[in-house]
């Protein structure tokens, strides 16, 4: 695995090995297809091959869509977009050599499944990364390399972006509740699990989606949220 925030990585690979696995971490700015491309590479020399990732790069800068800097678009392009680019790019790159794979790209609900008007900016890198995910799914499945995304949203997890996001606008995290169908928030193993699905062999058959997992809060039924 792989992060700028290095105390970050190596919390989560402390709570990989504690539970029973082995891993590895190295500090990439997946910004930089250069880092990117060589972490790819260190994955396959530690391990012998690559059959599975998961690209969850990801960066929020909340505000007033139209009136943020342009500068503020493009750090999210380098990172949401070109991040998931590279890391597709290169991850393909080593899955030619060995007969095929899995790969997970992380988007958002606030993509091309809804509006949010002070969170458009990042919305728009997602959008790209659903368009990106199926264009790159429809070239490489003959290839046996099969890509799909996750589209969530609301999960109770240190620093998701719900958080931040409650934060940047004064909000208590706990007001998005009401308005989840099921009246709480999803888990860490529940996204886990939709990960493990998409990289599996039971979702063999699955190409190009952007599944999403988010308790309801999209679906618009006007009875959902009484």
């Amino acid at each position: 695995m792989c992060d700028v925030e290095e105390a970050g990585g190596h919390e989560t690979l402390d709570l990989v090995r504690d539970a029973g696995g082995t891993g590895h971490f190295a500090r990439v700015d997946v910004a930089a297809e250069d880092e990117v491309s060589a972490f790819v590479d260190d994955a396959v020399r530690r391990y012998g091959r690559l059959d599975a990732a998961v690209n969850n790069a990801c960066a929020e800068v909340a505000g007033p869509t139209m009136d943020l800097p342009s500068s503020t678009f493009d750090e999210l392009i380098d990172t949401n977009l070109k991040g998931v680019y590279y890391g597709m790019r290169h991850q393909i790159r080593t899955m030619r050599t060995t007969g095929g794979g899995a790969i997970v790209n992380q988007s958002s609900v606030t993509s091309t499944i809804e509006a949010e008007d002070d969170n458009g900016l990042y919305g728009a890198t997602k959008g790209a990364v659903n368009a990106l995910t199926m264009a790159a799914a429809v070239q490489v499945a003959r290839e046996g390399i099969r890509i799909n995304a996750i589209a969530s949203a609301l999960h109770d997890t240190p620093g998701d972006v719900w958080h931040g996001f409650s934060e940047s606008q004064g909000l208590d995290f706990d007001h998005f509740k009401e308005f989840i169908p099921l009246k709480r928030y999803g888990t860490a193993e529940e996204i886990l699990g939709v990960t493990m699905f998409l990289r599996s062999d039971a979702s063999g058959f699955v190409v190009g989606e952007v599944l999403v997992c988010d308790g309801g809060w999209t679906i618009p039924s006007p009875g959902a949220f009484g």
